[in-house]
């Protein structure tokens, strides 16, 4: 049994598996919220499958990078759901998982979220995997590193698709922009079948910059 968890960004949800097998997924919805709907809705796919939380067998976190505050709800609520479940946990790139629900047809994909102050969180795919890690960088830089036809997902997808000036850059649909927690917890599933799960103290959100109340003195630092 497959908990997953993804709130990093505006749309967050929450999904149960039995193996690959999805038995339930909820949509947490817009906002910043998603710290109140999370724990009723996991709830309601456990009695819904008839399962307690003691049979969860591995939590997987989506770890953004995305919303400070969203990623802080589901690391934390990943890493203690696993602790009371007694099973491993990990944590998957959300943009991995936005990669990975990508239609078929694209050569490459890139992911983007707006990362304020004229730059974006920005990583890249082929059909490969991963081209460019997911990284903070200038708009511009962004869009000079699409390739010719690439499929932009994310918050942020228009507006990067407008900064590349044309080259058969095109933006993803709404849907497809979306993370979902059953896509991020079949990738934790995967990474965790062919090596294992880390020290639940190394699973963080993924911030590629320092959050304000770590600068203050505040927190647990993230990578």
């Amino acid at each position: 049994m497959v908990v997953g968890v993804e709130t990093s960004g505006g749309t967050g949800s929450v999904a149960l598996l039995r193996g690959e097998s999805v038995l339930g997924e909820e949509t947490l919805g817009e906002g910043t919220t998603h710290g109140v709907a999370l724990h009723p809705a996991l709830e309601r796919l456990l009695k819904s499958a008839g399962l307690a939380a003691k049979e969860i067998g591995l939590v997987v976190a989506g770890t953004g990078p995305g919303s400070f505050t969203g990623m802080r709800v589901g690391v934390g609520t990943a890493r203690s759901l696993a602790f009371a479940a007694g099973c491993p946990v990990i944590g998957v790139p959300t943009f991995d998982a936005l990669a990975a629900g990508a239609p078929a047809d694209a050569a490459h994909v890139a992911v983007v979220r707006d990362a304020r102050k004229g730059e974006v969180y920005f990583a890249l795919y082929g059909r490969a995997g991963r081209v460019v890690a997911p990284c903070r960088r200038p708009v511009a830089d962004a869009a000079a590193a699409l390739p010719e036809g690439c499929l932009v997902l994310g918050e942020f997808r228009g507006s990067l698709v407008a900064a590349a000036k044309a080259r058969g850059v095109r933006a993803g649909s709404p849907e497809d922009s979306v993370a979902r927690a059953s896509v991020v917890a079949r990738l934790g599933l995967a990474a965790f079948l062919e090596g294992g799960a880390p020290d639940p103290a190394t699973v963080l959100p993924l911030y590629l910059q320092e959050p304000l109340a770590v600068r203050k003195g505040e927190g647990v630092r993230g990578r």
